[in-house]
């Protein structure tokens, strides 16, 4: 399965319009839903530090350098983000402990943003349930909070999160998610 950007124009016009727009239900992935529940989306950024470096190079940045995740949750045109991210994550100490395999204190942030980004941002599915962000809230609320790269990390968090809030098994990467159900 090729991943879709929620910017291509094809997939634009035909899904996201179509979703945001209808209140009629909804098929995703053999499920049925109700346009009332938010839209989930998988993001991904620079590292936290490396966003002057993006700002710098603009279009040349390269997306494999975006490597942090996050989800998006759309509801009623209020988009908030979830991301799990070391406590001092611009330490060098702290860099140099998640590098050596050790982990770290991290942290869960919810962030209200005024839309979606507009590039390395893909829709997931609608949620399967309308308080999506009551419910990533309390999944949050129990979720490991030490960071370990490749174990327990952004990328984890975010694919473990979409798996709560859609039932949907997702695989990341630098072209886009993958849905495994």
């Amino acid at each position: 399965m090729q991943p879709v950007s929620v910017r291509s124009s094809a997939f634009r016009a035909v899904g996201v319009q179509h979703l945001q727009r209808s209140l009629r239900p909804v098929v995703h992935h053999g499920r049925l839903f109700c346009r009332a529940s938010p839209l989930v989306y998988v993001a991904t950024l620079p590292l936290v530090g490396w966003e002057t470096v993006e700002e710098i190079l603009k279009d040349k940045y390269p997306d494999e350098l975006a490597l942090h995740c996050m989800v998006l949750i759309e509801s009623e045109e209020i988009v908030t983000m979830f991301d799990f991210l070391p406590e001092m994550p611009t330490s060098p100490f702290v860099a140099a402990a998640l590098l050596s395999g050790r982990q770290v204190k991290g942290t869960i942030r919810e962030r209200r943003l005024s839309r979606l980004p507009g590039k390395r941002c893909w829709l997931v599915g609608p949620s399967a349930t309308p308080q999506a962000l009551q419910e990533a809230r309390r999944f949050n609320s129990s979720f490991n909070d030490r960071i370990q790269l490749l174990r327990n990390d952004c990328r984890s968090h975010s694919v473990a999160l979409v798996r709560h809030l859609t039932g949907l098994n997702i695989r990341m990467s630098i072209n886009g998610i993958y849905s495994s159900s």
